[in-house]
C-alpha cells in the first residue's frame, strides 16, 4: 500500500486524525532522530512500516495519508 508523508504540525502532540490523514507529533528535546512505526495487526506476520520523522524543532511532526 502506498503512503504519502508530508511535513506535519507540531501541535497538538500525539496522533490526531483530521478526516483526511493523521498528524503525528511528539516532544523530544534531545533526540537525534525519531521513527514512526506502524503495524498491520490484521495480518498474521504483523507487517511493520517505519517512517523516519525528519521535520523538527524540538517537536517532531509528520502527516500521513493512505492512498
Amino acid at each position: 500500500m502506498e503512503r504519502k508523508v508530508y511535513p506535519g504540525s507540531p501541535y497538538p502532540q500525539g496522533a490526531t486524525y483530521d478526516g483526511k490523514g493523521t498528524n503525528f507529533a511528539l516532544f523530544a528535546r534531545h533526540a537525534e532522530g525519531v521513527e514512526l512505526c506502524l503495524f498491520d495487526s490484521d495480518q498474521s506476520d504483523a507487517n511493520e512500516e517505519r517512517i523516519p520523522i525528519k521535520e523538527r524543532t524540538m517537536i517532531f511532526g509528520i502527516s500521513t495519508f493512505r492512498m
